[in-house]
């Protein structure tokens, strides 16, 4: 790992800088100029040059309300926030359902997250990749309904090959931020790889909208008759277009909605859709401190997770980057090296656009539009009887008494797709089940059926195997294979 080190560059003055209150900060930006200037005189070609200089002067603007925010906190005030009102907030199951479906589809246009991940591959459902089911959805709907809709799909450094890509797609470029290192004797230097090169990273979600600006996507759009950007990530396989929340934001002419599910007990942390001042905005980790987030993450009222579906309204988007009012909160993941160093990835959260909007609007959505493929447990649940595959879409079975998901947690032993497929002969029926979780060196055979709350747990040093058809309802402790 090799870091550079330089005085001050013409970077900084392209634009003027946020005034900031750290101390040791006279120097901080200076010594990042140069190094920026660096990554800038080493490319030779003007088109990529062109697009460098506007990440590189992106990013500084952005490692300016880094600091800021270090220095003076956050700017929400965490006395004044509260839950999101009853004209802020709408319940899916409220809306009307959609009538002139065909109008509305028209205006609209999908953009989809491209994020890296290992378990792209459905299997058994008659699926294929995340990307290979989102062209069947928006295929099936535009010959349904005889429109066009355009499918975009944004990629980064962490996606580039991670999917293949139909014709009918058209691809765009997420920006990419140098990495920082910083320690507590030097300030802040940009981040070399082992090779020597610059070792780069994504800008984060809120990139999207300065990626579909600046490469003229957002004007074709336009010219094209789309009014309506609805945006999810790849891998949140409930993140269809439905054109009830679609037809609703045509009709009540909001600028910007956020869907949002209720949070449960168990379930990893998230940003927190609330209300400050009478404007919606998002309840993020690094906007409390680190004792206090738990207490807003089940407290009364606090109950509405983001999901990172969007539905944008393209000429205020428009608008709004034309006045530069998309202030989106800053995102910054650190690592801390042994010999207690930071490295800092710096981006923005999309979802945070919605404080830049006065029609802003969240909907409470069933949480099987909320289905983000991440882990083997994840996996496990998208490919069971919970759902079937429609035109590439995953619907609820309807043998389920009760719409709620069964919470699944899969234990250490399940890293990858490859291990799901060995531990499990086939895929178990979880129609009736409400939550599983698996410790150990635990296989399953074919035909099982589990229902109710089940916990396995084999012990240390045996395999646990759960014999073919068995039925396992209610099931908690640490077994071995003579007690089942």
């Amino acid at each position: 790992m090799q870091i550079l080190s330089a005085p001050f560059s013409w970077l900084r003055r392209i634009f003027k800088p946020r005034a900031i209150t750290l101390q040791e900060d006279s120097g901080a930006t200076s010594v990042l100029n140069r190094e920026l200037e660096q990554i800038l005189e080493s490319t030779t070609y003007s088109t990529t040059r062109k697009v460098i200089r506007q990440e590189l002067q992106s990013f500084l603007k952005l490692f300016d309300k880094y600091l800021y925010h270090n220095a003076n906190g956050h700017s929400l005030d965490l006395t004044k926030i509260t839950p999101p009102s009853k004209h802020q907030l709408v319940r899916y199951e409220s809306i009307c359902k959609a009538e002139d479906v065909n109008a509305s589809l028209s205006k609209l246009a999908v953009l989809k997250v491209d994020i890296s991940s290992d378990l792209v591959v459905l299997g058994g459902q008659d699926g294929g990749s995340f990307l290979d089911l989102t062209v069947q959805q928006i295929s099936n709907l535009s010959s349904t309904y005889d429109v066009d809709i355009p499918l975009i799909l944004l990629k980064s450094l962490d996606s580039l090959g991670s999917s293949q890509q139909p014709e009918n797609i058209v691809t765009i470029m997420q920006s990419k931020y140098p990495k920082i290192f910083k320690d507590a004797e030097s300030p802040y230097r940009v981040l070399r790889s082992a090779g020597g090169g610059f070792d780069w990273c994504p800008a984060g979600n809120g990139d999207i909208y300065n990626t579909i600006m600046r490469s003229g996507m957002l004007d074709q759009l336009l010219l094209q008759g789309k009014e309506i950007l609805f945006v999810s990530n790849l891998d949140n396989l409930g993140a269809t277009v439905d054109p009830q929340i679609l037809q609703h934001m045509v009709a009540t002419e909001t600028e910007f909605m956020l869907e949002v599910v209720e949070k449960r007990r168990g379930q990893a942390k998230s940003d927190i859709l609330v209300s400050s001042a009478g404007q919606l905005t998002l309840l993020m980790e690094n906007h409390v401190p680190p004792e206090r987030f738990d207490d807003f993450q089940f407290a009364q009222g606090f109950k509405h997770g983001n999901t990172g579906s969007l539905w944008i309204n393209l000429p205020a988007l428009k608008r709004a980057m034309e006045q530069d009012s998309m202030h989106l909160d800053v995102v910054a993941n650190t690592t801390v090296t042994s010999d207690n160093c930071s490295i800092i990835q710096l981006g923005t959260s999309a979802e945070s656009g919605i404080q830049c909007f006065k029609k802003a609007l969240g909907v409470h959505v069933p949480s099987h539009r909320f289905l983000p493929v991440r882990t083997c447990s994840d996996l496990l649940l998208v490919k069971s009887n919970v759902f079937s595959l429609r035109h590439g879409r995953l619907c609820l079975n309807e043998a389920k008494v009760f719409n709620d998901l069964p919470v699944i947690k899969l234990g250490d032993r399940f890293h990858q797709a490859s291990d799901l497929l060995e531990r499990f002969k086939d895929i178990p029926n979880l129609v009736d089940l409400d939550h599983l979780t698996v410790v150990g060196d635990v296989h399953f055979g074919k035909g099982v059926v589990l229902r109710g709350t089940v916990i396995v747990i084999a012990q240390n040093g045996h395999q646990l195997y759960i014999p073919d058809n068995s039925i396992i309802e209610n099931l908690s402790g640490s077994l071995t294979s003579t007690e089942l």
